[in-house]
């Protein structure tokens, strides 16, 4: 059994073809990527006193205020039992 090992110009051409649209593809999203934009002014950020070379994390912490409630009843017993991690 002989398998022919030449490329038809059919082949070649769909190579060539995809090979185009990919070198296309690769170029727009490249340059999408890189460009700036125009739309939005980058404002500096006001420093701190510290100038560290890692960004400060801000954390927000909501407090709920507690309301007493009538129904329940804390038992010493109950939460010392069933704390032991039984």
């Amino acid at each position: 059994m002989d398998i022919p090992t030449t490329m038809t110009p059919i082949q070649l051409s769909l190579i060539w073809l995809l090979m185009g649209l990919l070198l296309t593809w690769m170029i727009v999203f490249a340059l999408l990527a890189l460009r700036p934009e125009r739309g939005k002014k980058i404002e500096p950020e006001p420093s701190s006193a510290s100038n560290s070379s890692f960004p400060q994390l801000h954390v927000i912490v909501q407090q709920q205020a507690e309301r007493p409630t009538a129904n329940i009843q804390l038992d010493s017993t109950a939460t010392s039992a069933s704390g032991s991690g039984r």
